[in-house]
């Protein structure tokens, strides 16, 4: 028969624990990164009815550019934020937003 002495036996349930916590977490990690990637896709397309629209009339009258140049700076901020911090879901977001709103101000500034 073996004896554990008291650290013995919360090391081996420390480490089954810590196995477990590991397993939830790397699911966990997983889904978390599902939700940011469905985040950052459909927030991308939130911005294609108003590119689409500019491209087509080239009426940029009731764009508002002080909102389109902050939303760049603020896009561009956190893209690099997320490549700094190897987010994968905030980067791919902030590269496709700031595509899209860089566009949309350049638009802006050609048509008035």
């Amino acid at each position: 028969m073996i004896y554990l002495d008291r650290f013995e036996r919360s090391t081996v349930t420390s480490s089954k624990s810590d196995r477990n916590k590991q397993k939830v977490t790397s699911m966990n990690n997983s889904l978390i990164t599902l939700l940011g990637l469905s985040a950052a896709i459909i927030g991308t397309i939130t911005y294609f009815p108003q590119l689409l629209k500019v491209l087509k009339t080239k009426q940029t009258k009731d764009i508002s550019l002080p909102t389109y140049l902050l939303l760049d700076t603020v896009t561009a901020m956190w893209l690099v934020y997320g490549v700094l911090t190897k987010d994968i879901p905030l980067t791919l977001n902030g590269t496709l937003v700031l595509t899209c709103v860089l566009i949309i101000t350049f638009l802006k500034i050609k048509y008035g």
